[in-house]
Order: structure tokens, then C-alpha cells, then sequence
């Protein structure tokens, strides 16, 4: 009997490769250096769907471990920690092997950064400016 959690875990991973095949191809796009909104709009959209497609991967992660009876970890540095265990494999009554191998696990842990740094810096976009734009500063 198949437990019907996992289509939700399906619809996770889907949205993930969406987002990803979206940042490579904004990527391959080029065009992060203009100056102006062109510059703007290609790196805010690739910033928007590297963190999309690294929430999608924990949101399914965490579904996995639901439907495994595994509990999520928590605390501060939660979001690394199931990274890092789900790159274990784990023994016991509740044996399962590893999700990823090191190297899907650094590169997670990369977008992992990546979507701290958007999220909670004050990140320029390029444009050349640390501070947040004004209204007074569009004229």
C-alpha cells in the first residue's frame, strides 16, 4: 500500500527541478552585469529561484522523514543539520541509507548559504549600493 504523503514529497521535488532548471537557464542567460533594470531583474529572479528550489528540496526532505517516523531536526541550526543527516545513512530498527553522497551534500549546503545570505544580508544585487534603495533614489 503505497502512503499518498509521498505525492506531496513528488509535487516537492518537482517544484525543486522547476526552480533549478530556471536559475540555469536565467544563468546561462547571462546579462547579471547591466546596469540597469535588465542587471536587476536577472539577478533577483536567479537569487529568487536558487532559494525557491533549495526550500522545495526541505520541504521534501522534511516529508521524507515525517513518512519515515524520523524526527526533523531543530534548534538554531536546524536547516544544516538535516542536510547533514539525511547525508547518513542511518541503523537500527529505523535503518535507512544515506539521501545524498558528499558531493550533492556540499552543494546543498551551498544554496543552503546562498539563500542565507538573500535572505538575511543587505545584498546589493550588483547594483553597487549596500543600503536598500529610497522612492528618492528612483528619480
Amino acid at each position: 500500500m503505497r502512503d499518498s504523503r509521498w505525492t506531496d514529497v513528488d509535487r516537492d521535488i518537482d517544484l525543486a527541478l522547476k526552480h533549478f532548471g530556471m536559475a540555469d537557464r536565467i544563468f546561462q542567460a547571462d546579462g547579471f552585469d547591466a546596469p540597469d533594470l535588465d542587471g536587476y531583474k536577472s539577478s533577483t529572479s536567479f537569487m529568487h529561484a536558487m532559494g525557491a528550489g533549495y526550500t522545495s528540496v526541505e520541504n521534501a526532505l522534511k516529508r521524507i522523514l515525517d513518512i519515515l517516523g524520523e524526527t526533523p531536526p531543530s534548534g538554531d541550526a536546524w536547516h544544516r543539520d538535516l542536510i547533514e543527516r539525511v547525508s547518513r545513512p542511518m541503523g537500527g530498527s529505523n535503518a535507512r541509507p544515506a539521501f545524498f553522497d558528499d558531493e550533492m551534500r556540499r552543494d546543498l549546503l551551498e544554496c543552503l548559504r546562498m539563500r542565507h545570505r538573500v535572505r538575511h544580508s543587505d545584498y546589493d544585487c550588483g547594483t553597487g549600493h549596500s543600503s536598500s534603495p529610497t522612492p528618492s533614489s528612483n528619480h
